[in-house]
């Protein structure tokens, strides 16, 4: 059976995105179909698993293909895993593709070659769908690291204690996601709006004032210092430090963690596929995030904020809300955060605080122990939801480094989950 598919930026045969306007033939003679090198279809008899595979080529040092081709390709092929491949081409091309398969219940799970970024488009597309309940989390998301931040998998692994380094680091992905005894771990997931009426979900951080200025601005020297550009960026900014004035607004979390007890894992690929076809996007799809909120009565950001919440209005030069330990390989920002919370973990710093750039040199240098939090100027507040409002301009919103064009916005901890492959 020939499924078609069209994309918002092409045309797709079987999945595969054709970058003009005709699509050249797919070749007959071979079980591995090459499409300009932008899709690849491998098909077994009795495959061990199949998987989804999406290889972002611009991403870190941009070797994601390369690492396929030459290390993780063989080990599918000799485990008998079934895959599809699509090297996408442009921003949001994950995202789109997700949205419109009508086939997704065929794959065990969506492999990502690629940093956080990518992450971020396949889990915002499967939420899109009106059978997204049927995928969170029993589809699982494999992540072989190539970004520069990798903060998702590292969180994970490191409830494993794997390697978050280097070659190992790489290695023991790839060995995860190419096994047929692999597991996948449950992940929490959060509900971002924006003043625009946006929804959104996040798996990673929300980011505002230094911790935004640092990802984003550093981001030119992606290439050329992989996550070394976060130092570098860390350094250029507290040496010209930023303050930002905003309303701080949160609803603090209960004492004790009601999911912490029900973390748990399930086989990948030893397990039964869903049957029927799965239901693709639709523009007249509308997700009502409020049936998945832990918290009940969250207003919407449009609307005042209940008499419950905590408010602080000053002058910030931190802030950073996260729902897992990592924020990159080499970044512990919250040691005590679970893979399966039920909450979100705001940290910040007020300018009135801070008394050096030295100071706050030191507590970005201690991320990567995870012992910047020991600094009496640094505020952590467990929360439900949160509201900010920044006052003055200049600095970025950011969700899972991903920039949004927002005045304001509100995060609120959910019961929706995904899965990740370790």
């Amino acid at each position: 059976m020939v499924h078609s598919y069209t994309y918002s930026s092409g045309i797709a045969t079987m999945g595969g995105i054709c970058c003009g306007p005709s699509c050249p033939p797919r070749r007959s003679q071979s079980k591995v179909a090459d499409v300009n090198d932008l899709h690849e279809i491998h098909s077994v008899e009795s495959p061990s698993g199949r998987l989804l595979i999406f290889a972002n080529p611009n991403s870190g040092a941009g070797k994601s293909v390369v690492v396929f081709r030459e290390r993780l390709k063989p080990e599918l092929i000799k485990n008998n895993i079934a895959y599809e491949l699509i090297v996408t081409t442009h921003a949001h091309h994950a995202l789109s593709v997700i949205g419109v398969r009508d086939d997704l219940h065929e794959f065990n799970a969506i492999l990502i070659l690629s940093g956080d970024g990518l992450v971020f488009e396949v889990v915002n597309g499967l939420v899109l769908r009106s059978d997204r309940d049927r995928f969170f989390p029993h589809l699982p998301i494999g992540i072989v690291p190539s970004g520069s931040g990798n903060g998702l998998l590292a969180s994970v692994y490191h409830t494993k204690s794997y390697p978050l380094k280097g070659n190992e680091f790489l290695k023991q992905a790839l060995k995860s996601v190419s096994q047929v005894d692999a597991t996948a771990h449950i992940v929490n997931l959060t509900h971002v709006e924006t003043d625009s009426g946006q929804n959104m979900l996040s798996f990673l951080s929300i980011g505002w004032a230094l911790m935004a200025d640092i990802d984003i601005e550093s981001e030119r020297w992606r290439r050329s210092l992989g996550s070394a550009r976060f130092t570098a960026g860390a350094l250029v900014r507290c040496l010209k430090l930023r303050k930002y004035r905003a309303k701080l607004s949160y609803l603090p979390a209960s004492e004790t963690c009601a999911s912490s007890a029900s973390q748990h894992q399930f086989p990948v690929f030893d397990r039964e596929l869903g049957q029927g076809s799965s239901k693709s996007a639709s523009s007249s799809d509308t997700v009502d995030f409020s049936e998945y909120h832990v918290k009940g009565a969250i207003p919407k950001l449009a609307d005042p904020i209940p008499d419950n919440w905590v408010t602080i209005e000053d002058q910030f030069v931190l802030f950073y809300a996260v729902s897992i330990s990592h924020i990159s390989a080499d970044g512990l920002f919250m040691p005590s955060a679970r893979l399966n919370d039920d909450r979100l973990y705001l940290t910040y710093i007020l300018a009135s605080e801070m008394s050096s750039s030295v100071e706050l040199m030191s507590f970005l240098l201690k991320i990567e122990k995870g012992t910047h939090l020991d600094s009496p100027y640094c505020k952590t507040v467990p929360v439900s939801a949160f509201r900010l409002e920044p006052i003055d301009s200049g600095s970025y919103i950011t969700v899972d480094g991903e920039v949004l064009k927002t005045s304001k916005i509100q995060a609120t901890a959910t019961s929706l989950r995904t899965a990740v492959i370790a």
